[in-house]
């Protein structure tokens, strides 16, 4: 009995340093920062073979509400709309730290996001409905780390530029709300904080 404690301990034990060579495979997050530009963003990044690329999949979800105040800025409309839709970014991500998905890394995306914006009057009645779609592409900087015993918890930040282009709309795009993020142009800001899980991937790496 003794001897097969011993046994399974000491495998266990050899075990260890074996486990800890294990490289992450695939991650699963949420964006908390993504309230701010309007939208609820989760992320899922997988390992492209056994190097430092990754696959990065992004879809969300957006809604807002514009109530005009009496001094609406040119180019802003004038009566209360509402805005939804959903979407998604697809893209890569090169990591340079050598221990992915950990350090610094860059990464090239492509998006696109179906709108609907309700138009009421003045007294809030519904008056008619809009739809368009928006595709864009953009490009991010971020830093990504590994916390926890098992390195099973993620957490990172990135900062980027995208560019959409919207498609379909029966009304002049001025006449939509542009929000603090968005440039002249199509142009927009895209930040991000990223939360989640990092697993574990079946291959050992020695």
């Amino acid at each position: 009995m003794r001897r097969s404690f011993l046994f399974l301990f000491l495998a266990f034990w050899f075990a260890l340093p074996a486990s800890a060579q294990l490289r992450k495979d695939r991650l699963f997050k949420v964006d908390p920062a993504s309230g701010l530009f309007k939208e609820f963003r989760v992320a899922m990044e997988h390992r492209w073979r056994d190097s430092e690329w990754w696959g990065y999949a992004a879809p969300f979800g957006y809604y807002q509400n514009w109530f005009p105040k009496r001094n609406v800025r040119a180019g802003r409309p004038g009566v209360p709309q509402k805005y939804f839709g959903a979407g998604t970014r697809l893209g890569v991500r090169k990591y340079f730290s050598g221990d992915s998905p950990k350090g610094l890394y860059v990464s090239g995306m492509a998006g696109y996001r179906y709108n609907w914006v309700n138009i009421y009057s003045t007294e809030l009645a519904f008056v008619q409905r809009d739809r368009f779609h928006s595709v864009g592409v953009g490009g991010t900087v971020g830093w990504q780390e590994l916390y926890g015993r098992k390195d099973n918890l993620a957490y990172g930040a990135h900062v980027g530029l995208e560019y959409y282009r919207n498609y379909g709309s029966r009304y002049r795009q001025g006449e939509y709300v542009r929000n603090w993020y968005e440039f002249a142009g199509g142009f927009r800001l895209f930040i991000g904080v990223e939360l989640g899980f990092a697993f574990l991937q079946k291959r050992l790496h020695w």
